[in-house]
């Protein structure tokens, strides 16, 4: 499968919620979207283990590459992270 059907599928997914953040790497590996998004591999790799440390403008280019709206990806994260549920509209 293409990278872009690829993306197009995880959107789909993110949008019905029914993929967690972690699970978007067994679709497109995550030194794909590292590289599409223009991030150093190791660092991003660090991120990973260590989602507190991802910054909202590297939260807002992934969701600029996915091609979903912001606020899907920082529920994504948060939900990841154990945050507390915090709606937004």
């Amino acid at each position: 499968m293409k990278t872009e059907e690829l993306y197009s599928k995880i959107k789909a997914l993110i949008l019905s919620d029914k993929i967690q953040f972690p699970d978007i790497f067994e679709i497109i590996p995550a030194k794909t979207i590292s590289e599409d998004c223009g991030f150093d591999w190791v660092i991003f790799k660090h991120k990973l283990d260590n989602l507190h440390l991802f910054t909202l403008n590297e939260m807002m280019t992934i969701a600029n590459t996915i091609r979903i709206p912001f606020r899907y990806m920082l529920q994504l994260v948060r939900k990841a992270r154990g945050d507390e549920e915090i709606n937004i509209l």
